[in-house]
């Protein structure tokens, strides 16, 4: 019943140092558990609830190397990157979801090839998520478009996971302002915080009635400081 509770206790709030080295370009990364599947339909797989609950989780490990999930590519259909996660992943009043503590966005010309990163900063594991460009990004629930800068969209949900404390506060301290001005990475918006799903939607401006999509590369890492990053790389050009 705390469990539930937590869920339903949905707060939303608007929100990278993290300049891994650039990665050569690759359809997917070997090991990497990439699942394409060609609907537009969400995937809502059950959460597992661990018996454990009360058990304090397991110290974050000391850090962990940068590793591509998705290599840069088009996700035009829906593609979703499993992790599994045992809920509650800390007694009450802790979070029982991973949570979103902040978000970096940083440009990175010097890459090869030069991109944007947003990073998203999650405390606990790692979410599972799905990523797709869509025709706009939508709110979840009352479904009215969000605003973002830009001629295309990214939509990034991710799931179990929320972007609230354990009494229904923000969770998240530290995000740079909607507007990012980035060449072709321009803004971002939350979507939604609500039942487990934590959404955003990214803005990217490509050439006016070209037909161009930007190619993105997803990526992971452990810091020693026991944040698991989310960093979701934007093509300069």
């Amino acid at each position: 019943m705390i469990f539930v509770c937590m869920l339903l206790a949905a707060g939303c709030y608007r929100a990278g140092p993290d300049g891994a080295a650039p990665v050569a370009p690759v359809t997917s990364a070997p090991g990497s558990s990439v699942v394409v599947t060609p609907t537009t339909e969400e995937i809502r797989p059950p959460l597992r609830t661990s018996p454990a609950v009360g058990k304090p989780p397991a110290p974050a490990p000391a850090g962990s190397p940068y590793q591509v999930r998705y290599g840069w590519g088009v996700p035009a259909s829906l593609t979703r990157i499993a992790h599994t996660v045992d809920v509650p992943i800390a007694p009450p009043p802790a979070p029982a979801l991973p949570y979103l503590v902040e978000i970096h966005a940083a440009d990175h010309p010097e890459g090869s090839p030069g991109y944007s990163r947003f990073s998203f900063y999650f405390r606990g594991a790692f979410p599972s998520y799905q990523v797709q460009y869509v025709p706009r990004v939508t709110q979840d629930g009352s479904g009215e478009p969000i605003k973002l800068t830009g001629n295309s969209f990214l939509r990034l949900q991710f799931t179990p996971a929320q972007a609230h404390d354990g009494k229904g506060r923000p969770s998240i301290r530290k995000a740079p302002g909607s507007a990012l001005g980035f060449p072709t990475l321009r803004s971002y918006g939350m979507a939604g915080d609500y039942e487990g799903y934590v959404t955003y939607g990214l803005g990217i401006q490509v050439a006016a009635n070209s037909g161009q999509v930007m190619p993105i590369r997803i990526g992971e890492m452990i810091r020693p400081d026991g944040f698991h990053v989310v960093a979701v790389d934007v093509r300069r050009g």
